[in-house]
Parts: C-alpha cells; sequence; structure tokens
C-alpha cells in the first residue's frame, strides 16, 4: 500500500499541473510539486493546514466555503469545473481553473476532493484585454463609418451646391438676355402699345424665375461655403488643370503667378466655382475659340479707397486675381 501510495504521488509530481487532495473540513491532504511550486511554499508548510483559510483571498472565502460546504453535504452536483482566485505565500493573487472529482464513503458521503488547476491568470488577463481591444476597434469602426457616412454626406451636398450653382449661373445669363431684350422691345412704342401686356409677363416671369435662380445660389453658398488656409497657387494650379480638360480644343487657358507666399483663408470650393464661372463667360463670348490669361498678383494698399464691388473700405494687402480673354 505505501508502495501504491508513493507511486500515486510520483505520478502527481510530474503532472504539469496543479494537484490538490482536501477532506471535508477543506484541509489540505496531499497536494503535488507543482502546486507547491506555485504556492511559493514547501509541501510540508501546506498540507495539513485549511485550504481556504489559507489560500484563497479573503474576499472570495465566504463564496468558496459556500460551495465547498455544499459539495460536501451533497447539495450541489456538477461541480466537476470552477474558476477561483488562490493566494501565493508572496501575495500574488492567481486565477486557477479547476476541474474536480470527488472520492465517496460507503454510505456516498463526498470525503475528499481532489482537483487539478491550471493558472489561467496570464490567458485570462490576454482574453480580457482582447475583448477591450476588440470593443475599442468596435467603437472605432463605428465612428469610422460615421465619420465616412457624414464625409460622403458631405461630398454629395458639396457636388450638389456645385452642380446647382453652375446651373444657376447659366440659366441667369439666359435670363439677363431675356429680360434685356424684353426691356429694350419696352422701349418702342409700337410694341408698348400692342403688346405691353404680353412684355409686362415676360418681365414678371424673368423676375420670378431671378428670384428662384437666387435661393439656388443661397442653397450652394451654404452647402459648399468652408474656408481653409490655403495656398494660392496650388489652389489655381490644381484648378485650372481640371478646367483645361473640358475647355474646347481652340481655347488656350494660361496660368501666371506672380507673387510668393500667397497663403489665405478661402473657400476653395467656392473659389473654384466663381473662376468656373468666370472662365464659362470668358468662353461664350469666345465663339471662334481665344486665349484666356489668370494672372494672380499681389498688392498693397496704404490708404483706404472704396471696394467696387462691396462698397467696403479696404487697404493692407491683398491679392488680385485678374482674368482675361482675347
Amino acid at each position: 500500500m505505501d508502495n501504491k501510495y508513493e507511486l500515486y504521488e510520483k505520478i502527481l509530481d510530474i503532472e504539469n499541473v496543479i494537484t490538490v487532495v482536501l477532506d471535508k473540513d477543506a484541509n489540505t491532504v496531499l497536494i503535488n510539486r507543482k502546486g507547491s511550486r506555485v504556492l511559493g511554499d514547501e509541501t510540508e508548510n501546506i498540507t495539513g493546514i485549511n485550504w481556504i483559510e489559507n489560500f484563497i483571498p479573503p474576499k472570495e472565502r465566504k463564496d468558496v466555503k459556500e460551495i465547498f460546504s455544499k459539495v460536501i453535504s451533497g447539495e450541489l452536483k456538477g461541480a466537476d469545473y470552477h474558476e477561483n482566485h488562490i493566494l501565493t505565500k508572496d501575495g500574488k493573487i492567481l486565477l486557477v481553473a479547476w476541474h474536480n472529482s470527488y472520492i465517496y464513503s460507503d454510505d456516498g458521503a463526498v470525503i475528499y476532493t481532489v482537483s487539478s488547476g491550471d493558472d489561467i491568470t496570464e490567458q485570462r488577463r490576454l482574453q480580457d484585454a482582447l475583448v477591450r481591444k476588440n470593443a475599442e476597434l468596435e467603437q472605432t469602426l463605428e465612428e469610422l463609418n460615421s465619420t465616412r457616412e457624414q464625409l460622403f454626406q458631405k461630398e454629395r451636398m458639396q457636388v450638389v451646391g456645385q452642380l446647382s450653382a453652375g446651373i444657376a449661373h447659366h440659366f441667369n445669363n439666359l435670363l439677363t438676355g431675356i429680360l434685356g431684350n424684353a426691356e429694350i422691345l419696352g422701349m418702342d412704342p409700337y410694341v408698348q402699345e400692342k403688346h405691353s401686356k404680353e412684355l409686362g409677363q415676360i418681365i414678371h416671369a424673368c423676375t420670378r424665375a431671378s428670384a428662384l435662380v437666387q435661393k439656388i445660389l443661397d442653397f450652394s453658398s451654404k452647402t459648399l461655403a468652408q474656408p481653409y488656409d490655403f495656398d494660392l497657387p496650388s489652389l489655381l494650379r490644381g484648378i485650372t488643370t481640371k478646367i483645361k480638360k473640358s475647355l474646347p480644343e481652340n481655347v488656350l487657358l494660361n496660368l501666371n503667378i506672380k507673387c510668393r507666399l500667397c497663403r489665405t483663408i478661402i473657400d476653395p470650393i467656392k473659389f473654384e466655382q466663381i473662376l468656373l464661372n468666370l472662365i464659362s463667360n470668358s468662353v461664350d463670348s469666345m465663339k471662334d475659340g481665344g486665349k484666356i490669361e489668370i494672372t494672380l498678383n499681389r498688392a498693397r494698399i496704404n490708404n483706404k479707397v472704396t471696394c467696387s464691388i462691396c462698397r467696403e473700405k479696404i487697404e493692407g494687402s491683398w491679392f488680385i486675381l485678374k482674368i482675361e480673354d482675347s
């Protein structure tokens, strides 16, 4: 019998898991070499003492005692797998996954618990870290998807705004011609006498259409208006490169930049739309083709002058963008 007991101990010692045998009072009957190493103490110091009181962290002792008592009394069945923390001699707290089996007396009562455990502290730490990282990644992905959708929506609105502004511009040119001709016809006494009602309807329709065009332009202005700090020469080169691809073959577009360090706060979309409109007007005016010259220069205004467009007083350093056609 002693030989068999010694044999069992040797088998347990070569196992790479913690093996612990407890009696019905939770006293340690046997622990293998792996268990002693994990707890950081000698085998003889571990056997014979209460496992729960000495090797379970204080915060978990009450719960572990309750579970152990239910196992011994037979009240709890199926506790073959359990996880709980253990307390080592030097105060470390480790998480152990236990696989349990039981030794019964002749009358069927549990007299010993036999447990083999794996230290899963590092494994659980990595799993928890992975779960946190996955949650962070999911949140980041959700934020990226939301941002991407916002960017797509913003780009769509910019395209709609740019398209509507272009349509409004061309439509406004047509209205200007119709309204101008109607006003000229209205100066003719004969036409005024015979067709004053019709001319009034034309002028009224043009006025309403002009108001509608202004609403479209207001929409496009709100949609596209986003000023940034830009290098004007770089911005102009990019815009003119795109415009050149859409120009008729008999129209030549030249860019002449006469200043350096030309940075300013500008809305690139709105600036591009204005440039497109001006160049479009130049192309329309040159039926047989020609040349369009865009010149960027810097000017210093020392004395306040009145702007001919906005009627505001201006002074200081300004950029001058000149567009000329042949």
